[in-house]
C-alpha cells in the first residue's frame, strides 16, 4: 500500500505510513469489519471523530432561570463564566446596600446621613434592576445562540 502524500511503500493492513504519519486507507479486503474504534490523533491532523449529540437548550428555560436567579440562564445556556459574574455582581450589589443601610443608622447617637444612605440604596436598586433586566433578555439570546453555534435544530 503507497502512502497518498510521500509514495512510501507500507505493508498491507498498515494505518499510518512509516515515513510521513499520514493515515492511510484500512485493509478492506474480505472478512473486513472495520476497527471498531476510531484512531487517535497525531500531531499535525485534526480529530476525525463522527459528531456527538448535542442536546438542545431550551430558550425559555433559559429565560425562566434567568428571571428565578440572576446568571442560573446563562449557565443553563453554556456561558458558565459569565453566568457567575452576573450572580456575583448580584450578591456585590446587595452587600454595598446593606452597608448604605447600616451607615444610615450608625453611629447610634443619630448622627449618621440618612440622606446619602437612602440615595445609595436607590442607586443600588436601579441597578440590579437594570442588570436583571439585561441577563434576563441576555440568557434567552444566549439560549437561541447556542443552538445556532452548534446546528440544534427546534423541535416541531
Amino acid at each position: 500500500m503507497n502512502c497518498p502524500k510521500c509514495g512510501k511503500e507500507n505493508r498491507e493492513g498498515a494505518n499510518f505510513c512509516q515515513a510521513c504519519g499520514q493515515p492511510l486507507q484500512p485493509y478492506q479486503g474480505p472478512g473486513y469489519t472495520g476497527p471498531g474504534y476510531y484512531y487517535p490523533p497525531y500531531q499535525g491532523y485534526p480529530y476525525n471523530y463522527p459528531p456527538q449529540f448535542v442536546e438542545q437548550k431550551d430558550v425559555v428555560i433559559a429565560l425562566l432561570l434567568a428571571l428565578m436567579l440572576p446568571g442560573a440562564g446563562h449557565m443553563y445556556a453554556g456561558e458558565v463564566k459569565k453566568g457567575i459574574l452576573i450572580l456575583a455582581s448580584f450578591f456585590i450589589i446587595g452587600i454595598l446596600a446593606a452597608l448604605a443601610w447600616f451607615a444610615m443608622y450608625w453611629p447610634p447617637t443619630g448622627s449618621g446621613n440618612p440622606l446619602a444612605g437612602a440615595a445609595l440604596i436607590m442607586f443600588a436598586i436601579i441597578i440590579s434592576l437594570a442588570i436583571w433586566i439585561y441577563q434576563v433578555y441576555d440568557a434567552y439570546q444566549t439560549a437561541q445562540r447556542y443552538n445556532d453555534r452548534h446546528g440544534v435544530k427546534r423541535y416541531t
